[in-house]
């Protein structure tokens, strides 16, 4: 089985996949980071340097591979299931176990601003993360399994509540 952690920008699922997947033994794999590894550009440039139409096929390509296999804790960037056919990549023939990191638009803001990292295409205010929140939430509830709202939860309690749920 894979757990696919997924959600917005900021959720988590980087921090909350690497500390789950040591609490049960998996394998961390964070798609975006793979994709730079193929792109060999650093992650904060390969959207602008790929642009949506290439980045979401290298997406689509990379979850078809990693999904292939097993036992891992799969982080994939807050836009992947916007493109047709990248949940049924990620469910894998029921191998796969969506888990949505939910997070209010106002606690994402501020992780977003304390990680000083910025989105290359949109701007990190609150009124432009409720809009692509409003946009994204019914796909991730659609896809979601496992749905955990972590916008008040460490990481660490986060895993917590994952371990139970799961």
């Amino acid at each position: 089985m894979n757990l696919v952690l997924i959600g917005y920008r900021g959720c988590g699922k980087t921090t909350v996949g690497e500390l789950l997947a040591e609490s049960m033994w998996m394998k961390f794999v964070d798609v975006d980071r793979r994709i730079a590894e193929l792109s060999k550009l650093p992650p904060a440039e390969v959207f602008l340097k790929l642009g949506d139409g290439e980045f979401g096929q290298i997406e689509s390509l990379v979850l078809e591979s990693v999904c292939a296999g097993d036992g891992q804790v799969i982080s994939v960037g807050g836009r992947a299931l916007m493109r047709p056919g990248n949940v049924e990549k990620l469910k894998a023939g029921g191998r796969g176990k969506l888990i949505w990191l939910k997070v209010e638009a106002e606690a994402l803001v501020r992780r977003l601003a304390q990680r000083g990292q910025h989105s290359p295409n949109y701007a990190d205010t609150l009124e432009e993360v409720t809009r692509l929140l409003a946009e994204r939430e019914p796909m991730y509830k659609a896809a979601a399994d496992i749905t955990l709202d972590a916008t008040w939860l460490t990481p660490e309690r986060t895993v917590e509540q994952l371990a139970r749920l799961i």
